[in-house]
């Protein structure tokens, strides 16, 4: 029996009508249709969802019936409330709380890539939801864009955003016969690795690893706008177009070349100099000695050294060297400044 000839479900949720008798446009997630109602006892706005039982493995159902009445009982804070469920005819009714405001896919849409601090914020709201759902032996949730919605207000910790995830306690549904093309936004999340994704991405499943799979792709979603279609998931995401600056452009800019020699020799032996450092234990003399910069034994041995009073000798060996050996000095201290890396290692 079609929605337009029947517009209660279980006695008390009746679907909105447009003025012509018509329905408002249900959200389809495959063969289960979501349409707007009404509590008629209280008026609140409901999400009344008609789930096709041949949609369901039979070995399946009894667990299903099972998992949304602990589902019904549930309350967190990220999860959109089971309200009621039952049986009319060939349909399974999935009734849920209405929730105000816009999926992330809509928001993403809009509103074009999310703040990272924003994105971390929602991945923890997820991960919540996944830890209920394991606590309560639960199936995992869908989490694609189109099933986390982002409602108003904030989070107990008073940030933004809030998010709650939609269809919970719901299993993966078994295409129809009569299934043709998929829906346009569902093929847009669609894809899989096979090493670790066992069904479809964004699918209810009892395999945490999928989920993180899911959490993985949704938040590479939030954070580039981009959804990875199927191809792209199973290639990998391409980095190429990211800018990959130079350390040694900054060394250049900061520190130019002296004695005359080129930029191209300067950065060369600042590079294999602080490798040699590196390679040393972070040593500066014996570093400085594998790359045969000269007089490395008048340059202070370790951190220790340069507090413990030698300052005075250590200037004088220095200021009596030649310009040359003062130059090398100051590119072994460049190496340093330019990593990031301590100039001197303290001594054991």
């Amino acid at each position: 029996m079609s929605v337009m000839d029947r517009t209660t479900f279980l006695k008390n949720y009746r679907i909105r009508l447009m003025y012509d008798g018509s329905t408002l446009e249900p959200d389809r997630n495959g063969p289960a249709i979501s349409y707007e109602a009404a509590d008629q006892r209280t008026a609140e706005p409901v999400s009344v969802t008609l789930i096709p039982t041949e949609s369901i493995d039979p070995t399946e159902r009894q667990q299903f019936e099972d998992n949304v009445s602990v589902a019904q009982k549930l309350r967190h804070a990220n999860i959109a409330k089971v309200l009621d469920f039952g049986r009319e005819g060939d349909d399974y009714v999935y009734v849920s709380e209405r929730l105000a405001g816009e999926t992330l896919a809509s928001w993403v849409r809009s509103h074009g890539p999310m703040p990272a601090d924003a994105a971390l914020r929602v991945g923890e709201q997820i991960v919540s939801v996944l830890s209920s759902a394991g606590f309560h032996k639960l199936p995992y949730p869908s989490i694609q864009p189109s099933d986390i919605v982002l409602v108003p207000g904030q989070t107990a910790e008073g940030t933004w955003p809030l998010v709650k995830l939609t269809n919970f306690g719901l299993p993966a549904l078994r295409p129809l016969a009569e299934a043709s093309v998929a829906e346009p936004e569902a093929a847009a999340y669609s894809g899989s690795a096979e090493q670790i994704v066992k069904g479809p991405f964004g699918q209810p499943t009892t395999d945490i690893r999928s989920e993180i799979y899911s959490l993985g792709v949704t938040l590479y979603f939030l954070l580039s706008g981009v959804a990875l279609s199927a191809e792209a998931l199973q290639h990998g995401p391409k980095f190429s177009g990211f800018p990959k600056p130079s350390i040694w452009d900054t060394v250049e800019d900061k520190y130019p070349a002296s004695n005359g020699s080129s930029a191209t020799s300067s950065r060369a032996k600042c590079a294999g100099g602080w490798r040699a450092v590196a390679a040393s234990g972070g040593n500066c003399a014996d570093g400085v000695a594998r790359v045969g910069w000269k007089n490395h034994s008048r340059y202070p041995k370790t951190k220790a050294s340069w507090r413990s009073g030698r300052r005075t000798r250590i200037s004088g060996a220095i200021g009596s060297s030649s310009t040359s050996e003062r130059s090398d000095y100051d590119r072994s201290r460049r190496c340093g400044i330019a990593t990031g890396q301590p100039k001197y290692r303290a001594s054991s």
